[in-house]
């Protein structure tokens, strides 16, 4: 999967980012989390992963937390924050933006979730460290997993610690694992 994410061009991501933007927009909406100002746990994407907030607008604004490179019993810490006010780090062993230590601590009530893959009976393929699993084991709120439509397989190999999303957004659908069908 790696490999078939460094073969994808700036066009082609770009554009598929954006159609999956408008699902991800959309789902939102129709789950009443920008209506009701709830909190979402976001992240800055990879260069390969979907860049999920091209369609948002300011309709998450002061509404988004991102992890933070402190991790407390094996637990993502989250913080409110913007995107534009991530800074350039290296938190969790990749260079990647993430919010400073002393914005306020969130629990978000809904997350997004990156992946290197997810499967149709929801489960989710991540980069091997084990922090969103961990999370994952004990939240509560909305889970929500973002992929391109390729990165959705019909099965992958589980272990017991890796846990299952609530809906998996990609370019062309959203699909609900109450349901496990289009929404779209």
């Amino acid at each position: 999967m790696k490999e078939q994410l460094s073969r994808m061009d700036n066009s082609s991501h770009l554009n598929m980012s954006s159609l999956l933007s408008k699902n991800l927009l959309q789902l939102l909406s129709d789950l009443h989390v920008i209506q009701e100002k709830k909190w979402i746990g976001a992240f800055a994407p990879l260069a390969s992963e979907p860049i999920w907030h091209l369609a948002m607008g300011n309709s998450l604004e002061n509404r988004l937390a991102f992890p933070a490179e402190e991790v407390r019993d094996g637990a993502l810490i989250f913080r409110a924050s913007s995107l534009q006010d991530l800074k350039p780090k290296r938190d969790f062993g990749v260079a990647i933006p993430g919010p400073d230590l002393d914005k306020p601590k969130v629990v978000p009530d809904v997350l997004l979730i990156p992946a290197l893959a997810f499967s149709l009976d929801a489960m989710r393929l991540g980069r091997g460290k084990g922090y969103y699993d961990k999370y994952l084991a004990t939240f509560v709120g909305i889970k929500i997993g973002l992929c391109f439509s390729f990165q959705l397989l019909d099965e992958l190999p589980s272990e017991k610690h890796d846990q299952k999303v609530d809906f998996i957004v990609t370019e062309n659908e959203i699909l609900n694992s109450q349901k496990w069908e289009p929404q779209k």
